[in-house]
């Protein structure tokens, strides 16, 4: 799927955050450490994710500061927890209210897309001057969500619509989850989606995926031609006679 290069319309960014019992898993610490250390000890699925989205928040607040910021909750249906806004102070105390729930069975995908329709999508339709940005945080390894209900078909077509999903989930051999995430796949809309999955080590790589995911979907191009794109620029520096030389730091000083 390909998408011609669009003015990047202000987004009003959804994190739609799975707070079932599966999201009390740990991620194990970073090897490296990451920026600052922060990544040194294990943090549950939630935890981390709340951890994510403040430090992404604060990144996309010098690229985007016309952006707003809306969370939906994620049990066997979602429901919605704040409305958009950009004040630090109203999105820090709703994700600090986040808080793990018991473990679900089921989870009605047609609820997240309600959801998103009734409090984000309708409002598009009548102005048309914002963008509708849905990041999905999974975490459930083997609970398949329901098929979305027909009358929500429509808005996988909408042109000011997309969402990435980031699926955090058990060790892959025990369980089903590329059934699950292979799901989210299957939904993806007219305007391309990326899709990252994370195991237990997850920590380094979700920080690299957040960083990513700054970038404006109307802007930023299909996943697996960036995918492609960083693997040739990873071949071309392995291939310089410079890559594996120590290089010579220089510290500036008044």
């Amino acid at each position: 799927m390909s998408i011609q290069l669009q003015r990047a319309l202000p987004r009003q960014i959804i994190f739609c955050i799975d707070v079932s019992g599966e999201m009390n898993e740990m991620l194990y610490p970073s090897i490296d450490g990451g920026v600052n250390q922060q990544l040194t000890e294990p943090r549950s699925r939630l935890d981390t994710v709340i951890y994510q989205i403040k430090r992404y928040i604060s990144m996309n607040r010098v690229l985007a500061p016309n952006d707003t910021y809306g969370f939906i909750g994620m049990m066997e249906k979602a429901y919605w927890i704040m409305g958009f806004t950009s004040d630090s102070n109203i999105i820090h105390k709703s994700l600090e209210s986040l808080s793990i729930q018991e473990y679900c069975s089921t989870f009605d995908t047609t609820s997240l897309f309600k959801t998103i329709h009734d409090k984000a999508i309708i409002k598009v339709q009548e102005e048309n001057n914002r963008f509708i940005h849905a990041m999905i945080f999974y975490g459930r390894t083997n609970v398949m969500p329901d098929s979305i209900h027909t009358q929500y078909d429509w808005m996988r077509n909408h042109s000011n619509f997309t969402f990435d999903l980031l699926f955090l989930h058990g060790p892959p051999k025990e369980t089903d989850c590329q059934t699950v995430y292979d799901y989210w796949i299957d939904l993806e809309p007219n305007v391309s989606s990326w899709f990252f999955e994370f195991g237990k080590l997850g920590q380094s790589q979700l920080t690299r995926v957040m960083a990513q995911l700054t970038a404006h979907p109307l802007q930023r191009g299909d996943q697996e031609r960036i995918i492609d794109v960083f693997t040739l620029k990873n071949q071309q520096d392995e291939q310089n006679p410079l890559y594996n030389q120590e290089t010579e730091t220089i510290c500036l000083s008044d």
